[in-house]
Protein backbone atom coordinates (compact mmCIF):
# COMPACT_ATOMS: atom_id res chain seq x y z
CA UNK A 1 0.00 0.00 0.00
CA UNK A 2 1.41 3.40 -0.90
CA UNK A 3 0.13 6.86 0.41
CA UNK A 4 0.84 10.34 -1.31
CA UNK A 5 -0.09 13.69 -0.50
CA UNK A 6 0.64 17.46 -1.60
CA UNK A 7 2.98 19.18 0.54
CA UNK A 8 3.99 23.17 0.72
CA UNK A 9 7.66 24.82 0.81
CA UNK A 10 7.84 25.14 4.50
CA UNK A 11 6.22 21.82 5.51
CA UNK A 12 9.13 19.35 4.31
CA UNK A 13 12.97 20.38 4.78
CA UNK A 14 15.93 18.27 3.36
CA UNK A 15 19.50 17.68 3.49
CA UNK A 16 21.19 16.01 0.39
CA UNK A 17 23.31 13.04 1.58
CA UNK A 18 23.97 11.07 -2.02
CA UNK A 19 24.56 12.10 -5.56
CA UNK A 20 21.93 12.63 -8.65
CA UNK A 21 20.81 9.37 -10.21
CA UNK A 22 18.75 9.06 -13.42
CA UNK A 23 15.29 7.95 -12.52
CA UNK A 24 13.82 4.96 -14.85
CA UNK A 25 10.44 3.55 -14.95
CA UNK A 26 10.07 -0.35 -14.01
CA UNK A 27 7.38 -2.73 -15.77
CA UNK A 28 7.02 -6.12 -13.92
CA UNK A 29 10.07 -5.76 -12.40
CA UNK A 30 12.35 -5.21 -14.89
CA UNK A 31 13.98 -1.56 -15.55
CA UNK A 32 13.11 0.05 -18.76
CA UNK A 33 14.62 2.76 -21.15
CA UNK A 34 11.91 5.04 -20.10
CA UNK A 35 12.54 8.35 -17.71
CA UNK A 36 10.47 8.80 -14.96
CA UNK A 37 8.76 11.92 -14.99
CA UNK A 38 8.50 14.92 -13.13
CA UNK A 39 4.64 16.18 -11.45
CA UNK A 40 5.32 19.06 -14.40
CA UNK A 41 6.34 16.37 -16.92
CA UNK A 42 10.14 16.53 -16.77
CA UNK A 43 12.63 13.92 -17.18
CA UNK A 44 13.59 13.47 -13.46
CA UNK A 45 16.87 11.86 -11.46
CA UNK A 46 16.69 11.02 -7.86
CA UNK A 47 19.02 11.65 -4.67
CA UNK A 48 19.14 10.50 -1.14
CA UNK A 49 18.46 13.20 1.37
CA UNK A 50 17.61 13.05 4.76
CA UNK A 51 14.11 14.53 5.23
CA UNK A 52 12.59 16.43 7.97
CA UNK A 53 8.48 16.99 8.18
CA UNK A 54 7.18 19.66 10.28
CA UNK A 55 10.71 19.88 11.72
CA UNK A 56 10.17 16.35 13.01
CA UNK A 57 13.11 14.24 11.14
CA UNK A 58 11.73 11.33 9.23
CA UNK A 59 15.22 9.67 8.24
CA UNK A 60 16.16 8.96 4.82
CA UNK A 61 14.43 9.71 1.83
CA UNK A 62 14.81 9.93 -2.20
CA UNK A 63 13.97 13.44 -3.79
CA UNK A 64 13.05 13.26 -7.15
CA UNK A 65 13.17 16.32 -9.53
CA UNK A 66 13.88 17.32 -12.46
CA UNK A 67 17.73 16.76 -14.00
CA UNK A 68 18.69 20.75 -14.27
CA UNK A 69 17.70 21.10 -10.31
CA UNK A 70 19.58 17.95 -8.84
CA UNK A 71 23.01 18.99 -10.42
CA UNK A 72 22.65 21.90 -8.32
CA UNK A 73 22.44 21.05 -5.37
CA UNK A 74 25.47 20.62 -2.94
CA UNK A 75 26.02 17.53 -0.32
CA UNK A 76 25.36 18.36 3.13
CA UNK A 77 23.53 21.79 2.46
CA UNK A 78 19.61 21.98 3.52
CA UNK A 79 17.07 22.57 1.25
CA UNK A 80 12.81 23.20 0.95
CA UNK A 81 10.66 22.40 -1.99
CA UNK A 82 9.83 25.74 -4.23
CA UNK A 83 6.16 25.89 -5.25
CA UNK A 84 5.11 22.58 -3.07
CA UNK A 85 5.18 19.19 -4.35
CA UNK A 86 4.47 15.63 -3.43
CA UNK A 87 5.72 13.24 -0.77
CA UNK A 88 5.04 9.81 -0.41
CA UNK A 89 5.31 6.11 1.64
CA UNK A 90 6.16 3.32 -0.36
CA UNK A 91 6.71 -0.04 0.29
CA UNK A 92 10.61 -1.04 -0.48
CA UNK A 93 10.08 -4.39 0.68
CA UNK A 94 8.62 -7.13 3.07
CA UNK A 95 9.55 -5.05 6.14
CA UNK A 96 10.24 -1.19 5.16
CA UNK A 97 9.12 1.61 3.38
CA UNK A 98 10.83 4.31 1.35
CA UNK A 99 9.79 8.11 1.94
CA UNK A 100 9.48 9.50 -1.78
CA UNK A 101 9.31 13.68 -2.29
CA UNK A 102 8.71 14.75 -5.66
CA UNK A 103 9.12 18.49 -6.85
CA UNK A 104 9.94 20.45 -9.39
CA UNK A 105 11.82 23.06 -7.74
CA UNK A 106 14.00 23.56 -4.88
CA UNK A 107 15.59 26.66 -2.58
CA UNK A 108 18.58 26.91 0.20
CA UNK A 109 17.11 26.70 3.38
CA UNK A 110 17.61 29.92 5.23
CA UNK A 111 17.60 30.33 8.60
CA UNK A 112 13.94 31.08 10.22
CA UNK A 113 12.21 29.26 7.37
Amino acid sequence: MSIAFGIEDAEVNFVVIGKPRKAFVYEDGERTNKRVKTLSGSEASRIDVAVSLYDEPQGAATLEAPDRVLEQLSFGIAYHPKGGGEIGIFPKDRYSLNIKLSVDDVEPLTPGK
